[in-house]
C-alpha cells in the first residue's frame, strides 16, 4: 500500500492523502497508472510507453509529463490497482 502525496493525479480521482493498492508483480501496461522511482523521488504517474522513451504523464491540467532518458535513474515500482480516497 502507498500513499498518494500532491495532486498530480486529482483528474483520474487520486486524491492527496489517498491509498493505493500497488501490485509489484505486475508489468506496467500502455497508460496504466504506476508507481515509480525517477532520479530518487517516488511519482504517480500513468505509463506511456508507445513512443522512443517511456513518459511519465501527470493526470493534472498544470504539469507536464516526465520523458525518461536512458540514463535517468528510473524504474516501476508496482502497477496501481485499487485507491481508497478519504473521506
Amino acid at each position: 500500500m502507498f500513499r498518494m502525496k500532491g495532486s498530480s493525479m486529482v483528474n483520474v480521482e487520486i486524491m492527496p492523502d489517498g491509498y493505493l493498492l500497488v501490485d509489484r508483480s505486475k508489468r506496467p501496461k500502455n497508460r496504466s497508472i504506476i508507481v515509480a522511482v525517477y532520479k530518487k523521488s517516488q511519482l504517480v504517474r500513468r505509463y506511456n510507453d508507445r513512443d522512443v522513451n517511456i513518459r511519465l504523464i501527470s493526470e493534472c491540467p498544470k504539469a507536464i509529463y516526465i520523458e525518461v532518458k536512458e540514463d535517468n535513474f528510473f524504474y516501476v515500482y508496482g502497477v496501481v490497482t485499487n485507491v481508497i480516497n478519504p473521506l
